[in-house]
């Protein structure tokens, strides 16, 4: 028995081609293009956005709500410098394993990511020191957060 089933949907696609080049170089057909394409939205890679602290303070909020966790000064500087070919989830993914191997500290260090991205993490230290006062008061209060053993009162008086 066949019958018809009307359905309402919209359809969401991804695509990290350029459909436009792909049409004329005949890679991809015109005619599916223009049923698709009814708002075109490009989002920046990951490594060429500027609020990297403020998303990763975001993200590691989600990951552990009711315990708080930071990067450590130095990991933050590794994290932003950092290219994230797999962009915001590649990002999400290292936090989650960092908060997890980082689980009794409340400030997450280097150490803390698993051993193949420690590699590449590490020479993103020395290539990406601080540059802005934004950076710079964050290396601070990192650092003094540290001095105090995760005490964030001590700190704020500090």
């Amino acid at each position: 028995m066949n019958r018809s089933i009307s359905v309402d949907f919209r359809l969401v696609s991804a695509s990290l081609r350029e459909l436009d080049r792909l049409i004329h170089e005949q890679g991809f057909r015109e005619d599916l293009y223009y049923r698709i394409n009814g708002m075109r939205v490009v989002i920046a890679p990951l490594r060429e956005r500027q609020d990297i602290p403020e998303l990763i303070k975001k993200l590691l909020q989600q990951l552990s709500p009711n315990e708080p966790k930071q990067l450590s000064s130095e990991a933050m500087r590794a994290v932003a410098g950092y290219r994230w070919p797999g962009n915001v989830r590649q990002l999400q993914q290292a936090l989650k394993v960092a908060a997890i191997l980082g689980a009794d500290s409340p400030c997450i260090e280097i150490d803390h990511f698993s051993p193949d991205l420690q590699q590449v993490l590490r020479p993103c230290i020395s290539q990406s020191a601080p540059s802005t006062l934004q950076a710079i008061e964050w290396d601070v209060i990192q650092n003094t957060l540290r001095q105090y053993n995760g005490n964030m009162s001590a700190t704020a008086k500090a």
